[in-house]
């Protein structure tokens, strides 16, 4: 596809997308408040420890085959043996995967048994948010096979709208039918939810094809196939998608050992708030992905073209975003409860952090398509480390402020690197918002 084509699918496709996920985000948010409302402060940061958890296990069970979906699945799936061989291959291994890791988490339960203060069922919740693993990352795989096929509304549906949607009735349900709604509770209800929303979507996926997705003997002619040629690049960018959740998570996860167990909860709130910005940060990628290598292999020119567009997109959403949290932070904490108002000025912090990251987005594609994904990998793993030692300090020491300052100083450090290594490797502008520059 020609540059200004593919200029022109962004424009367009980018703002249904957004709008999709900005409803998925506030139906999520949804989630989150009702549990906050609900449960005991404690209860509510063990459950957002969890789901953190999910988060981290479903990336590992993946193996990256959702990241790399927009390389290897070409854009009409019906007929297609590669992407037959693909899916299949992926959606075995988050199965079995997914089998393992909750046998692991078990056996870690049994071996180290802890129960929940008011927790009727005795378990931590991360014992029953294995349930949701295998859904999540099924979502995950599903929704970026709608994505390489240029159906990115339909790529933001399953995971972003309709789970939600489907979570937030069986919640309700439940409450007015008088369930007792503990976390577990929360976490039985979601992953009927998810279950659902996965198998409506890949239903309606195979009846798009019109074709069933049978693997034959014989791979397609001239195209890279088979797990060694996709793993070769999904398992780089899985290590790198499971690092960066542990630099989202280890500041929730160092609160956990502080004397204080409302800073859990309180930090749990203000990230609820700031993750707004992750939209961004991922449909930028999920759209403008695909593209990048033809951009690369078409030359710097077009490179930059595509990251002026990408840039001045994200900036007219990052901005007024960063203005309402700053501004409405007061009514909008109290959403979640009394008390939650002390997360202010970690809410200020971490939407700092995460606004810059929304503009430079593209950075860590832009390498990894390029041929540095263990530069990026490298990266990633330096700053995860940085992260857990100060994080763990800095909770100790300073609460919730220090580890939403740990946070952010990571966040815009790593932010700032991959953006100078996309420059100096690949000749990306660092900023290139202004079309005359160009």
């Amino acid at each position: 596809m020609r540059m200004e084509g593919s200029l022109a699918y962004f424009t367009r496709a980018l703002p249904p997308v957004m709008a999709v996920a900005a409803v998925g985000y506030g139906l999520n948010a949804l989630i989150f408040i009702a549990m906050a409302r609900w449960l005991e402060p404690a209860n509510f940061g063990n459950l957002k420890v969890a789901a953190s958890a999910m988060l981290i296990v479903s990336l590992a069970v993946g193996l990256g085959g959702s990241r790399a979906a927009g390389r290897f699945l070409p854009e009409r799936l019906a007929g297609s043996p590669r992407a037959a061989a693909y899916l299949h291959f992926f959606g075995r291994t988050i199965v079995i995967l997914s089998l393992l890791a909750a046998a692991g988490i078990w056996s870690l339960t049994l071996a180290y048994y802890d129960t929940l203060p008011d927790d009727i069922h005795g378990h931590h919740p991360v014992c029953f948010v294995v349930l949701l693993v295998p859904v999540w990352a099924g979502l995950d795989l599903l929704s970026q096979t709608f994505m390489a096929t240029r159906r990115p509304v339909l790529a933001a549906l399953p995971a972003r709208f309709v789970f939600p949607v489907l979570g937030l009735t069986m919640i309700y349900a439940a409450h007015l039918s008088d369930w007792y709604l503990s976390d577990v509770m929360f976490v039985i209800l979601l992953s009927g939810a998810g279950l659902t929303t996965l198998a409506v979507f890949a239903a309606y996926l195979a009846v798009l094809e019109r074709a069933p997705l049978e693997t034959p003997p014989d791979a397609e002619p001239g195209a890279a196939t088979g797990p060694r040629a996709w793993l070769l690049l999904s398992l780089p960018m899985m290590g790198t998608g499971l690092v960066v959740a542990l630099v989202a998570e280890a500041p929730l996860f160092a609160l956990v050992f502080e004397e204080d167990k409302a800073d859990v909860g309180l930090y749990a709130a203000a990230i609820t708030l700031c993750q707004a910005f992750l939209i961004i940060v991922t449909c930028q990628r999920q759209i403008y992905g695909p593209a990048l290598a033809d951009a690369l292999a078409q030359g710097r020119r077009s490179a930059t073209r595509l990251q002026a567009h990408a840039q001045r997109q994200a900036l007219m959403m990052a901005a007024p975003l960063l203005a309402i949290l700053i501004l409405a932070d007061g009514p909008l904490l109290d959403l979640f409860g009394d008390g939650f108002n002390r997360a202010r000025e970690a809410v200020w912090i971490v939407a700092a952090a995460l606004a810059l990251q929304a503009v430079t987005a593209l950075c860590p594609r832009w390498l990894d398509y390029g041929g540095h994904a263990r530069l990026v990998l490298a990266t990633e793993l330096v700053a995860a480390a940085v992260m857990v030692a100060a994080s763990l300090a800095a909770a100790q020491q300073f609460g919730l402020l220090g580890a939403a300052s740990v946070f952010a100083a990571v966040v815009v450090g790593r932010s700032v690197f991959l953006a100078v290594m996309a420059y100096r490797k690949l000749g990306v502008p660092m900023v290139a918002l202004v079309p005359e520059r160009i």
